[in-house]
């Protein structure tokens, strides 16, 4: 019965020996905190969210069917956008999109038929372009993509854009050219 015992005994040391020494077998990898850093944090279904102005003013309104944020990046990625950009209160322009990132609180790139019209009453003016970046701080729209702006008697073309959209001044940057057709209606 003893060499039984010491049989067992002698098998199981040699058994853990053999795993011990087994190089095949992949190391176990410890995993930081950090690994899911790259999945969100949270996901909004209708979002609708207003950004204030140091004086306490609207700045601008941010509407999407869906944002989801990711914590390692502070980006929140939004599906169909509908930014309205403020002064004084009042809407002044609009801005929509099919998809869109948020970086921070200011960076705002939108992707994907992006339009831009003015708010005021009367203006048929629409701008369109497939990618825009948005400065929500200091009201600056840029691209370096195609632009087409038009309404019902000008449409202009221009490759590259910055558009104040607190004063309403655009700069093209290459390729400018421009049709108007007087008393079109």
């Amino acid at each position: 019965m003893r060499k039984r015992y010491i049989a067992t005994i002698l098998t199981a040391f040699g058994v853990v020996g053999y795993l011990a020494m087994d190089d095949s077998q992949d190391p176990i990898k410890v995993r930081n905190g950090n690994t899911q850093s790259a999945e969100p944090d949270y996901i909004i279904q209708g979002l609708s969210a207003e950004n204030y102005d140091k004086a306490g003013k609207l700045s601008q309104q941010i509407d999407a069917v869906t944002a989801t944020h990711y914590p390692d990046s502070d980006k929140t990625v939004l599906t169909e956008p509908s930014v309205v950009v403020h002064k004084n209160n009042l809407p002044r322009w609009g801005i929509r999109s099919y998809t869109g990132t948020l970086s921070g609180k200011q960076d705002l790139q939108l992707k994907g038929d992006v339009l831009i019209v003015p708010m005021e009453d009367g203006n048929t003016l629409s701008l369109s372009t497939e990618e825009l970046h948005v400065d929500l701080d200091k009201h600056i729209a840029d691209t370096d993509k195609a632009v087409l702006i038009e309404n019902s008697s000008t449409e202009l073309q221009a490759v590259g854009m910055s558009l104040d959209l607190n004063t309403q001044q655009a700069n093209f940057k290459s390729q400018v050219r421009g049709k108007h057709t007087p008393n079109a209606q």
